[in-house]
């Protein structure tokens, strides 16, 4: 019987039916979600046009500069590095684009809307990406469940050559079975085991 056994077992593998993990660590689902890259890349878009809103804010407010110049002068090169010849200026500025207030008014608002249409492709990715999640977890747990019932039913219906035979003449004769054999149903055939 352990022949037949071992040769049923180098012929299949190991394990006639395919091996599938018994769990998966999934955690928190926002967790897992948060792992994907093109969940990862939209919210990268989103907080890039939110950034924009800021920088088109700033053209509302007035704008400072100090430009500053350091360096020598002198008509003569002898006299280049004596401390008269060093000079230096400090200049500052001041922009404030006031007049174009209704042009920077609308560019904020265009940047806000544009914002809010990358949310909405982020939420649209974000159930996508739960429903993806969601069948694939189903189809594992489905596959689970195939792989036992495979395994099952491979249990009951296979069976060493050998066995089935000596099983087959003792189920044949009443006087010679023993109390330890039980009736096994296999392919709605009952038999001894």
């Amino acid at each position: 019987m352990t022949k037949a056994v071992d040769f049923v077992k180098s012929a299949l593998g190991s394990d006639p039916v395919a091996n599938v993990p018994t769990w998966v660590a999934v955690g928190i689902p926002a967790d897992l979600l948060s792992h994907r890259p093109d969940i990862r890349s939209v919210k990268r878009q989103v907080a890039a046009q939110s950034a924009q809103i800021g920088v088109a804010e700033a053209d509302l407010y007035p704008t400072i500069f100090i430009n500053g110049t350091l360096g020598y002068e002198a008509q003569d090169l002898s006299k280049l590095f004596e401390s008269q010849s060093f000079f230096g200026s400090i200049t500052p500025n001041f922009k404030w684009t006031i007049l174009n207030y209704g042009r920077i008014v609308n560019n904020v608002r265009i940047q806000q809307a544009k914002t809010q249409d990358l949310i909405a492709a982020y939420q649209n990715h974000l159930l996508t990406a739960a429903q993806q999640v969601q069948a694939a977890l189903r189809g594992f747990l489905r596959s689970r469940e195939q792989a036992e019932d495979q395994a099952a039913a491979s249990r009951l219906r296979w069976r060493p050559p050998s066995s089935v035979q000596n099983n087959t003449r003792q189920a044949s004769s009443p006087s010679t079975r023993s109390s330890t054999w039980k009736p096994r149903r296999c392919n709605s055939k009952i038999i001894w085991w």
